[in-house]
């Protein structure tokens, strides 16, 4: 009886999620401890998706904006998340079939999603 009241209490300890801002500037991840990552739109050079093993009860996929020298990861649980992953699939060339791809593993692997034309 105790081991499932200590699961249950578990279940329970659900820390707020991360949040997403973004506008025609920049893409901003504020995250639950504090921690902020933010990456200008001009810098990002390549976006992935990266999939984990954790699920279903964890976040296992988080988007990776990769910048010349900073970048963003975006939990897919993070607030704004939808709307943020539209402007994403509004980006040229956004690989739909990659995003596919990814939403269908449940094993830890990288899936490439956009690349700026000329990098």
């Amino acid at each position: 009886m105790l081991r499932w009241l200590r699961w249950l209490a578990k279940l329970a300890d659900v820390s707020p999620p991360a949040r997403v801002h973004f506008d025609d500037v920049e893409v901003r991840c504020e995250r639950s401890d504090g921690t902020i990552e933010q990456v200008r739109w001009d810098e990002i050079r390549s976006i992935d998706i990266l999939t984990t093993d954790a699920g279903p009860r964890r976040c296992d996929v988080f988007v990776v904006l990769h910048g010349r020298d900073r970048g963003c990861v975006v939990p897919q649980e993070a607030a704004g998340f939808h709307e943020f992953f539209r402007r994403l699939q509004a980006l040229p060339g956004f690989d739909n079939r990659a995003v596919i791809d990814a939403m269908a593993s449940t094993s830890v692997k990288s899936f490439a999603v956009w690349h700026r034309a000329g990098d």
